[in-house]
C-alpha cells in the first residue's frame, strides 16, 4: 500500500468542475493522495490549464458553463492522449455514450 501511495504522489491531476461544493469535497480527498492538483471551473479554463501544465490525468465534469467536458476533451485530444475521466450527475444514456466516444 505504501508503494502505491508513493506512485500517486508523482501524479499531476487537473480537476475540472463548476460546482463549488463538489470541488471542495473532491479536492479535500484528492489533495491527500496526489502530488499536484490543479482545479479549473469550466472547460475553457480547464483546456487553458491543460496547455500550460500538461497534467498526467484529467478528471472533468460533463456539464459546465462556457465549455462542457466533451468539448474540452475534444480540444485536448488534438494535442495529447492524456487520460480523461468524465463524471456526471446525469443519467441520459445518449450523453454518456457521447462522452465515451
Amino acid at each position: 500500500m505504501a508503494n502505491q501511495e508513493g506512485i500517486l504522489k508523482n501524479i499531476k491531476l487537473l480537476y475540472v468542475e463548476d460546482e463549488e461544493e463538489v470541488v471542495e469535497q473532491m479536492s479535500f480527498l484528492l489533495k491527500k493522495r496526489l502530488g499536484k492538483l490543479r482545479i479549473a471551473k469550466n472547460g475553457k479554463e480547464g483546456f487553458e490549464m491543460f496547455m500550460d501544465e500538461r497534467p498526467d490525468i484529467i478528471l472533468s465534469d460533463l456539464k459546465m458553463p462556457i465549455m462542457d467536458g466533451i468539448t474540452m476533451a475534444r480540444e485536448i485530444r488534438r494535442y495529447s492522449k492524456t487520460p480523461i475521466i468524465i463524471t456526471t450527475a446525469f443519467s441520459d444514456k445518449d450523453i454518456i455514450l457521447k462522452a465515451i466516444d
